[in-house]
């Protein structure tokens, strides 16, 4: 049998060591961000949403990719600085339906560029009430660009036929502390809406839950209004949270 004298276990061992951490580092260095393929990696996550899934998480960072992919120029999109804007985050869990809901805005100072995450989950994962939009990256209005307009495109603000583009993309996301407007699909003749209402317990209390969501429904028709559009022009669909 072969004695080791402590000077060559030690050696051993470092050699050992050495392999574990060229094997730790080349994990994190080729695994994809995120398990649904190439992703942004964004910080803020424990700060601002903590109890968010990591499959929602994981989500979220590929759509960001994806968006970020399509309005970039470079096809190799390598994003290191990608942070949740503290104050944009929204956050909502309607008890009754066992969904979570919320938004934020993801800033991007390297490209400079930013972006609207809107997302909703559930414990239960065969929920009814999920909308079936786990997760979508969009566009902000101007007035939400810190970094400049930057001509972003994304899939509910870039229709095939520009000549024929509904002036209200211009406009959306539209984000408030109580709702979220956005806009889904077209329709043969209208533009669909989805007017995600968030309602707080100062909107419940006394019996008040109807007169709130009645209150936020006008506020959305009369923003449209504000920019010079007809709210019958548009299928708003109206979901509630909380």
């Amino acid at each position: 049998m072969i004695q080791l004298n402590k000077k060559q276990i030690l050696i051993i061992i470092s050699i050992g060591l050495l392999f574990i951490a060229l094997f730790i580092a080349l994990y994190f260095f080729t695994r994809p961000v995120s398990k649904y393929g190439n992703g942004i990696n964004i910080s803020g996550y424990d700060k601002y949403i903590p109890n968010l899934p990591a499959d929602r998480r994981d989500s979220i960072d590929t759509a960001l990719y994806k968006i970020t992919k399509n309005n970039s120029n470079n096809s190799n999109v390598s994003i290191k600085d990608a942070i949740i804007r503290g104050d944009s985050v929204t956050y909502n869990y309607d008890k009754p339906t066992n969904v979570n809901s919320g938004s934020f805005i993801v800033d991007m100072q390297s490209i400079k560029q930013s972006y609207l995450i809107t997302y909703e989950w559930s414990s239960d994962v065969n929920n009814a009430s999920l909308s079936g939009y786990s997760v979508a990256a969009a566009c902000l209005p101007a007035n939400k660009l810190i970094y400049g307009d930057f001509s972003c495109k994304d899939d509910f603000s870039s229709p095939t036929n520009n000549s024929s583009r509904d002036p209200i993309l211009d406009y959306l996301p539209y984000t408030t502390f109580n709702y979220v407007v956005t806009a889904t699909t077209n329709t043969p003749n209208k533009v669909e809406l989805d007017a995600n209402i968030i309602l707080y317990s100062s909107d419940t209390i006394d019996g008040n839950r109807d007169s709130s969501i009645n209150k936020y429904e006008s506020e959305i028709t009369d923003w449209i209004k504000s920019k010079g559009l007809n709210p019958n022009n548009y299928l708003i669909n109206y979901s509630i949270s909380g």
